[in-house]
């Protein structure tokens, strides 16, 4: 099964075990894309790596097609991505809520449990783009008349702390996936220079699996581990 996996579900990938007697119908290959093993934190003091100040790099992009198209034409079997509206074939299954925050290394000048709005825009960013668009505190910023400083621009929140922890960039990415790099690599999390809607995450998927027994069963089992974070992570 081809399922896409962005970064802020990781802990999907942590908590889920492909076992094909598990469960009904044809055996089939699983593979999730973003979820390269090894940008996932293990222990801390290890990868150092610092953009030159001023630099405008950009990283790897992923597959340019959109996730709807992957979805509607078979590539892809399911998707866990930022909820959007279902539409003609496609549905979106909500699986929980998730906020964004601010990460910088332990001993970052900037002080305290927040980042004030001056310091946010004038300090070099980790732009995460996963589909090559601006987020939610672009817009938001937008709205004001300002916008952040880019340093680096990366596709997946799995890479930003690894360039956060040796160097002096701030990256904005979702809590839990935050909590859990800031415990490995010594991060602070601070809490964003102006308020953020929270955002929901989603199981994207085609109307034509529906009664597939295998695909059934994986929605099932995403289901009960979306349920476990959202428990995990309102407590």
């Amino acid at each position: 099964m081809n399922c896409a996996l962005p970064g802020p579900s990781r802990s999907f990938a942590r908590r889920m075990r492909w076992s094909p007697s598990s469960r009904p119908g044809t055996r089939r290959r699983a593979r999730c894309q973003g979820s390269d093993r090894r940008t996932t934190p293990r222990r801390s003091g290890s990868s150092r790596s610092t953009p030159r100040p001023g630099s405008r790099r950009r990283g790897r992009q992923g597959a340019k097609a959109e996730l709807g198209a992957a979805l509607e034409s078979g590539a892809l079997d399911a998707v866990i991505a930022p909820s959007r509206p279902s539409s003609p074939g496609l549905v979106w299954t909500r699986l929980f809520s998730e906020r964004n925050v601010c990460l910088v290394r332990a001993g970052h000048p900037v002080a305290g449990r927040s980042v004030s709005l001056e310091a946010f825009c004038a300090l070099p960013n980790v732009v995460v783009s996963p589909e090559g668009r601006g987020s939610a505190i672009d817009e938001a910023l937008g709205r004001r008349g300002l916008r952040r400083r880019p340093a680096l621009r990366v596709p997946s929140f799995l890479v930003a702390p690894w360039v956060v922890a040796g160097s002096d960039l701030v990256t904005t990415l979702p809590a839990r996936l935050a909590r859990r790099f800031a415990e490995v690599l010594s991060l602070r999390i601070l809490e964003p220079p102006l308020p953020l809607p929270d955002f929901a995450l989603a199981l994207g998927w085609h109307e034509r699996v529906r009664e597939d027994p295998s695909h059934a069963w994986f929605r099932r089992v995403v289901a009960a581990v979306a349920r476990t974070l959202a428990l995990a992570g309102s407590t």
